[in-house]
Formats: C-alpha cells, sequence, structure tokens
C-alpha cells in the first residue's frame, strides 16, 4: 500500500493525502517523535486518532498535547482537513506546532503542520492568514532540508496559488518559476546518479 502526495504544479493546491485509511506523518524521518533520519515514509493507523468528543473538548485535548501524541493529533487534523472540520483541523495543526516549535528544531513535521495548517486557512479564504503558515512551511522545510530540496517545490506551489488569487502576479510567477526551477534540478540530479550507477 502505497501513500503519495499531489504533484500538481499551477493551478492546483499541493497537500498530503489520505489513503485507504492510513496518513502520511513525514515526508522524510520517522515522523515526529523518530530520533533518527531515514528515506521511509511513516503511516499511522487511523484507529489511533483520538475520540473528539465536541469541540470544546478537541481544543481542550489539542491544545495541551503531550509530545507524543503529536502523530495522532496530526492525524486527526488531516481527517478533520478532508472532512471539512476546519476549525477543527486548524486547533489540532496549531497543537502540532506548539508541540514542535518550543524544540527549536526545523524539521519535516513542523513544516508539513505548517504546510496544512496554510490549506485549512485557504480553504477558508482566509488568504493573509495562510501566506504566513506557508511562509513558516518554506522556511522550516529551508532550514530543516536545504534550499533545494524537492519538498520545497510544494510550498512554493502553494504560495504560487496563494498569490494569484490575492491578485499579485509578480509574486505568484517567482514562486511557480521556483518551484519549477527545484523540480527539474531534482530531476537532472537523479537522472545524474542513475547514469553513474550504469
Amino acid at each position: 500500500m502505497r501513500l503519495k502526495q499531489h504533484v500538481h504544479f499551477k493551478g492546483k493546491r499541493l497537500g498530503l493525502v489520505l489513503l485507504a485509511g492510513f496518513v502520511l506523518a513525514g515526508c522524510q524521518g520517522g515522523g515526529p517523535t523518530s530520533s533518527s533520519p531515514s528515506t521511509e515514509v511513516v503511516l499511522i493507523d487511523r484507529n489511533t486518532v483520538p475520540v473528539l468528543v465536541d469541540d470544546q473538548h478537541t481544543k481542550t485535548k489539542a491544545l495541551n498535547c503531550p509530545p507524543e501524541d503529536i502523530n495522532a493529533t496530526f492525524s486527526a487534523g488531516q481527517s478533520a482537513y478532508s472532512n471539512t472540520r476546519y476549525d477543527e483541523a486548524e486547533t489540532l495543526f496549531q497543537c502540532v506546532i506548539n508541540a514542535l516549535e518550543p524544540l527549536n528544531q526545523p524539521s519535516v513535521d513542523l513544516s508539513n503542520a505548517y504546510l496544512m495548517l496554510g490549506l485549512v486557512y485557504e480553504e477558508q479564504n482566509q488568504f493573509r492568514a495562510a501566506e504566513r503558515a506557508y511562509q513558516k512551511a518554506l522556511a522550516t522545510d529551508e532550514a530543516a532540508l536545504g534550499p533545494d530540496h524537492r519538498k520545497l517545490a510544494i510550498v512554493c506551489n502553494n504560495l504560487g496559488n496563494l498569490y494569484r488569487k490575492m491578485e499579485q502576479p509578480d509574486e505568484s510567477d517567482a514562486y511557480f518559476n521556483r518551484a519549477s526551477s527545484i523540480i527539474e534540478a531534482a530531476s537532472r540530479k537523479s537522472e545524474g546518479q542513475t547514469q553513474e550507477r550504469y
């Protein structure tokens, strides 16, 4: 069973997606609680998601989630987002951010939470809030992965789409171009490594 990401450019919003009852916890590494990096995709069974009794209980639980609950909280946020429960999703993703930010260690898990928070705001036409979240995701990815990592193309594409909605064509084109450049450079690098093997 494979988990995938949306990888469409110019006109498509990119984000992490649910597939067959599982959710992606991190694009690289073993999830927020992992101590060693790896290239494996982490899948979390949605049966581990906490039961959210009501809005008030959700907010109380989310804002006080301990580090060991981060994966389950992220998964619950994904589920809430997929089911258009945006207030709940916002609270849950903010919980993940609140738990990871004090560590002062940029990580893909933190950038994923900002990315999803941006999607939540964008769905509600809160464009300035979405912009701030996407910019945080981009800065976190740059610090964690470097400026040319393929994952940055996802955030750049989202920013390009967002700025187009905000009728800021120069900013939109700049981020679309950066996304394309990152993908092209990554593809060339991958082709070069393949040729070296043969």
